[in-house]
Order: C-alpha cells, then sequence, then structure tokens
C-alpha cells in the first residue's frame, strides 16, 4: 500500500508542486509518527519504583489502624514506616527493637507524654539504623530518647522533634564502636536537666534549639571527629556547651547566648576546633579546665575589649580565653574575632 501512494505521488509530483509539497510532509510525519509512538508506549509500560516497607498506622480513622505506638512497632518489619495521626498517645518506654521509621504527623500536636514515669518515653533496642522525626516527647524522669549501647545500631537519626520536661532529651552511647552514625538536627529541646548527652561516640549535631535546660550539650568521651554546627543554645544555667575528654571536633556557626558558661571545656578536651560562632551574653563565655590545644578562629564575643585597646592602627589585641590546668592559670586565643555577630539564628 506504502509504494503504491509513492509510486501514484511521483506521477503527480511531476506535473503539481504543491502534491509534491505535501507528499514530502506526509512523509516526514510518517516517519517521526513510527519513532514516537514505540518510545511513548515503553514508558507507559516501565513499572513505577516500589516504596520502601510497608506503612503502619496509629490513631487516625483508618478500620485497620492500631491505638498503640508500641502495637504497631511490634507488627513492624525492618525498613517499615510507623506513623502516628496527630493526638495524645500516653505510653512509656517504647521500645523501638527494629529498623523502623517512627514519624509523627505534626510535631505539636502529635504527642507522646510518658506520664511523668521513672522509665524513658522511647528506648532504641535494635542493631538496624532507627529514624524518630516530627513528635512532641514529653514527661518522663529519665530520658525522651534513649540508646544505651546494648545494641549497635550504625545510624540513629532524630530529626524535627520537640523535647520537653524529660530529666535528659536524647542520651546516645556509643560505646566507643567506629562507623557509627548519630544524626540530631531540627529539635527544640526545653526544660531538660542535659538536653543531649552523647557519650563515647561522635556524631552531627545541627540546627537544633536547646534553651532552658541545665546543661544544653554535653559530650563525653568521645570517638574523634563529631560535628556541632548552627546550633542555638541559650538560657542554660551551668553550660551550654560541656566538653570531657573530647578531641578534634568541629563547632562551628553555633549561638551561645545567656548561659552561665558558654562552652566549658575539662578532662584533656584538646585539638577541637571553634570556627565562627557567637558568644554574647554568657556569665562566663568560655573556660578551659586541663583543655589547651584548642583552635579558636574568628569567633564573635560581645565583651571582647581588645578592639578598643588597638597595638598599632587596625592591629588588636586577641580574645583571651582564660583557664585553669592544676593551680596554674592558662589561656587560648583567638586572633581574629569579628567586630559584629553572625547571622546564626
Amino acid at each position: 500500500m506504502f509504494l503504491w501512494l509513492f509510486s501514484l505521488g511521483v506521477k503527480h509530483m511531476q506535473t503539481n508542486p504543491i502534491i509534491r509539497k505535501g507528499l514530502a510532509v506526509g512523509i516526514i510525519l510518517l516517519f517521526v509518527g513510527t519513532c514516537i509512538i514505540p518510545s511513548t508506549a515503553q514508558n507507559i509500560e516501565k513499572p513505577l519504583p516500589k516504596s520502601r516497607g510497608h506503612w503502619l498506622y496509629v490513631g487516625g480513622n483508618g478500620s485497620g489502624n492500631f491505638t498503640k505506638i508500641q502495637d504497631a512497632i511490634n507488627a513492624s518489619s525492618d525498613g517499615d514506616t510507623v506513623f502516628v495521626f496527630q493526638g495524645t498517645y500516653h505510653e512509656h518506654l517504647i521500645t523501638i527493637s527494629k529498623g523502623i521509621f517512627l514519624r509523627g504527623e505534626n510535631r505539636l500536636t502529635t504527642i507522646i507524654d510518658g506520664d511523668n514515669m521513672d522509665m524513658p518515653v522511647l528506648l532504641i533496642h535494635t542493631n538496624a539504623n532507627v529514624s524518630i522525626e516530627t513528635f512532641t516527647i514529653t514527661n518522663s524522669t529519665q530520658e525522651g530518647i534513649f540508646e544505651g549501647g546494648e545494641y549497635n545500631p550504625i545510624k540513629i537519626e532524630i530529626y524535627t522533634n520537640i523535647i520537653t520536661k524529660t530529666q535528659t532529651g536524647i542520651f546516645l552511647n556509643g560505646m566507643e564502636i567506629p562507623d557509627r552514625e548519630f544524626r540530631i538536627g531540627h529539635n527544640e529541646i526545653t526544660e531538660t536537666e542535659i538536653g543531649i548527652l552523647m557519650t563515647q561516640a561522635s556524631g552531627w549535631i545541627y540546627s537544633n534549639k536547646i534553651y532552658n535546660n541545665s546543661v544544653g550539650i554535653e559530650l563525653s568521651k568521645s570517638i574523634e571527629g563529631g560535628a556541632i554546627e548552627r546550633n542555638v543554645i541559650t538560657n542554660n544555667n551551668q553550660s551550654g556547651l560541656y566538653l570531657k575528654n573530647i578531641k578534634n571536633s568541629f563547632i562551628a556557626e553555633n549561638s551561645f547566648t545567656k548561659n552561665y558558661y558558654g562552652v566549658y571545656l575539662e578532662n584533656i578536651s584538646i585539638g577541637n576546633v571553634f570556627y565562627h560562632n557567637n558568644f554574647i551574653n554568657n556569665r562566663i563565655q568560655a573556660f578551659i579546665d586541663k583543655s589547651l590545644s584548642n583552635t579558636w578562629q574568628g569567633n564573635y564575643w560581645n565583651n571582647w575589649i581588645g578592639r578598643l585597646i588597638p597595638i598599632l592602627p587596625f592591629i588588636y589585641f586577641p580574645k583571651v580565653i582564660i583557664g585553669r590546668h592544676g593551680s596554674f592559670l592558662c589561656f587560648d586565643f583567638d586572633w581574629s574575632p569579628p567586630w559584629i555577630p553572625y547571622p546564626w539564628n
């Protein structure tokens, strides 16, 4: 059929230029169509990617939804997501024994209330990876979230929660096991004895608001190489950041304001880098106790008087960080403080 039409067109092309042009356009469209149609059909027939794991629901109106968070966790498997609709759930010692994603609908209205029991609200009790996000966790005389090192999950992620009115907001014990990854970000932690307590571990603590506690963040006996970045740490009546035997951590772009100690280092905390932080209106901005050989670079200090006493024009005294080593005074220096605070908030 195609050959007959082509031969017919050739006879008429010689006598009619309009037919000649129309036939050329038709042949082009015919070949373009044969290329596009199979390609389109191939895309339509591709299977959609499968979601990772199953979703289990707590609360809400679904007929198969669970009423308790613990029941949904017990029914889950590694890789599943337990999604909790908004509401107040009076549960404590919720034991996460699977590698799951535990997610709330809204951190302001999805509340886990521990009823002031003498046990953690959430207990991580698995070797698999765990993620906890978007809850209010409150009312415990122990921890809001606790991982005590008995099991060894390689990755723990704690995001976008409000943790309040617990003895310790988050307590993670790494047991000095290398390659464990702890990430704590975008949380709001208030009205605790210690906001974040991490021992024998390194991790990334970033973009949290930690205020009105006794101690904001406490790290002790850390594996080297952790990072504390972009946190707002304010109104803690002992220390904003307390480091005990911590080495080679990176503390950058935080705001330490209105704490008793902005930063307190002790027990041979050395090799740490403090970079571009704000120290504003702390009773004692920073104090070092048997912890020399740290680097202080370009931090803002609202009580830095060096700029008022130039050594030479445009050459100023450094900020002096005072400390002690036994019965002797010792000093560290920030040689390049800026004149105005950084816009971290």
